[in-house]
């Protein structure tokens, strides 16, 4: 398969069975020259892997993909796309496909949950926001996941999306059709989501099935017309680029069918639909849901780990903790993918960044961010000054600083 030459350009050609879903709770864009862009040579199968991004370059590529999308500009790029997870201190705890190895033991059927199915949240400057604060928030409050390769996501890995939570774990396709009857697992009858047989058909679901076509939004095809809001309204799916792979394909040659995908047409009902509200809350602060095939994914992430998560994520709410447990699901991913460390990098979900949530462990402020005297909001004042571009800020000595090595330096002194 030829390279994908997009904000993350990534090799993907013979894909070996391997090990390892996470449980579904779940172009070009502003940032010019400091867009960031993991660059692969590697034929598959065999080294040599895509090499970790530094913390620095982990910050700048996911602020420059939160920041990118415009509505009105088709080329920009539409936002990074992380999970956040359920068991927080684990990688492979959170990873639920029956037909493939996990290395702390395969797992199965569970109340008929769809298998094989990762559920993620697609984040921006336009959605999961604080209505009131503009601070980002993370899908179901949770305090620690991963970031994805978001060019493999657009092309490669998923299946649909939902512009709310489209509780898709119990959902035909893997998450991406109708929902199922059933919810146990009975292997007699295979009515739940796990087995994914089609009643219409009476086998697997694939894209050409009655109960995955139906569950299009209604400009796809579907029933449905896309939902103003969560609460009381079906929620109809937005196709991916794999809404048609399933494992009766090769995973090894499948290059994905990026054509099918509308995830830009979710970006820009999200944003018609913003104003709005229902009973749970304003719109602007819903997570979206985006459901990703496990079985390219998990290959996909074998072959290439960093290539496939650029970062691992905690929030700075989370504290010491959330920081913690980021560490040791990243080193579990490391260890079984054999793989130096990749980069752990903070969301500052407490400040308002204008160049973007995340920065580097342990900032007290915003990355290449501002520096104000203390006793003024440096996020509301309009004393605001440009400082450590690519450096974490601390709070030292009555001022913001930046930290450089061991040491700390005052940018502002006034």
């Amino acid at each position: 398969m030829a390279l994908l030459a997009t904000p993350l350009s990534v090799a993907c050609a013979a894909l070996a069975a391997v090990i390892l879903q996470g449980c579904g709770d779940h172009g070009k864009g502003s940032g010019g020259a400091g867009q960031t862009t993991i660059t692969t040579t590697t034929s598959f199968p065999g080294p040599p892997r895509t090499p970790p991004l530094s913390i620095d370059g982990a910050v700048k590529y996911l602020n420059g993909l939160y920041n990118a999308f415009d509505e009105k500009d088709d080329s920009t790029r539409l936002g990074a796309t992380i999970t956040m997870t359920s068991q927080p201190d684990s990688f492979y705890k959170n990873i639920f496909c029956s037909k493939i190895m996990n290395p702390l033991g395969d797992t199965g059927c569970y109340k008929g949950g769809a298998d094989c199915r990762l559920s993620a949240s697609l984040y921006g400057h336009k959605w999961i926001v604080n209505k009131t604060t503009n601070k980002t928030l993370l899908g179901l409050g949770r305090g620690v996941g991963y970031a994805l390769n978001q060019t493999m996501v657009q092309t490669r890995w998923a299946k649909c999306t939902y512009i709310w939570d489209g509780a898709s774990e119990n959902k035909y396709n893997q998450g991406c059709g109708r929902g199922a009857p059933g919810d146990d697992c009975n292997k007699k009858t295979k009515t739940s989501a796990f087995y994914n047989v089609c009643p219409s058909t009476g086998k697997m679901c694939t894209a050409k099935a009655k109960e995955v076509k139906l569950a299009l939004c209604k400009k796809y095809g579907g029933d449905h017309p896309v939902p103003t809001t969560h609460d009381g309204q079906t929620q109809c799916m937005y196709p991916g680029a794999a809404l048609d792979y399933h494992d009766a394909k090769a995973s090894a040659p499948w290059k994905g069918e990026p054509s099918t995908d509308k995830m830009r047409d979710m970006c820009k009902d999200r944003v018609k639909y913003n104003s709005g509200a229902d009973k749970e809350g304003p719109n602007l602060e819903k997570w979206n849901e985006i459901v990703l095939d496990e079985l390219l994914l998990l290959p996909d992430m074998q072959r290439d780990p960093a290539m496939a998560v650029p970062a691992f994520v905690y929030t700075q709410k989370g504290g010491d903790a959330a920081k913690k447990a980021a560490e040791s699901a990243r080193d579990e991913y490391c260890k079984y993918n054999k793989v130096a460390p990749i980069p752990l990098v903070m969301v500052d979900n407490v400040h308002v960044c204008p160049n973007g949530p995340f920065v580097a462990p342990g900032a007290w402020g915003c990355s290449g961010g501002v520096c104000t005297p203390q006793g003024k909001d440096p996020w509301a004042s309009g004393d605001l000054v440009d400082c450590c571009e690519h450096l974490a800020i601390k709070y030292h000595d009555g001022y913001q600083t930046c930290e450089s090595s061991a040491s700390f330096e005052e940018v502002v002194n006034v």
